[in-house]
């Protein structure tokens, strides 16, 4: 599950393009890698700011979900990282037995509205969901500690990008994990 950070900071300029943009393209490379591995893959994908927004259910198509990335855009003043891993956690709850649960956070790494998002480590881990997360921004996001604890406690890594380049890197890698 590829949840993308949709808040109105994600339009900011201190990387270039912006963060948005470079959100959207790191979204793509995982998506093309990860169904385009051959291994059996399905994948979700969730836009959210004060809201999470389910866009695309579990699938094996690459296109649909390349669409729905291409699709989005900034909308909305609050970020809600909580809403949107609650959103994949229950995408994720009907994934056929055998496949790996994943959510891969794309953000700036901030976060203002809604409970905290550790607050549901017991339930992810308890169903093996591994959150792992994609920080991209010219700054250290100041809720980036929060984000890191809450991907160790599931098994993920955090990842942060300060430009195109770095945030490609990490997308690559993020697309081969398991």
């Amino acid at each position: 599950m590829i949840a993308i950070d949709a808040s109105i900071s994600m339009s900011l300029r201190d990387v270039r393009p912006n963060r948005m943009e470079i959100a959207k393209r790191s979204a793509s490379v995982i998506a093309r890698s990860a169904l385009g591995s051959g291994v059996p893959t399905l994948m979700g994908l969730i836009a959210f700011y004060g809201r999470s927004m389910p866009l695309v259910d579990l699938t094996n198509n690459v296109d649909l979900v390349e669409r729905a990335i291409s699709s989005i855009s900034v909308m909305g003043k609050a970020t809600n990282v909580s809403e949107a891993l609650k959103d994949a956690y229950f995408m994720l709850k009907w994934a056929p037995a055998g496949y790996h649960k994943r959510v891969i956070l794309i953000t700036d790494g901030d976060y203002n509205e809604g409970f905290d998002p550790e607050s549901l480590v017991p339930l992810l881990t308890l169903d093996g969901v591994r959150v792992d997360a994609l920080l991209i921004s010219g700054s250290t996001p100041s809720k980036a500690t929060k984000l890191e604890s809450l991907a160790a406690q599931t098994g993920g890594k955090v990842y942060v990008a300060r430009n195109v380049d770095e945030a490609l890197k990490a997308s690559a890698v993020l697309a081969a994990m398991d």
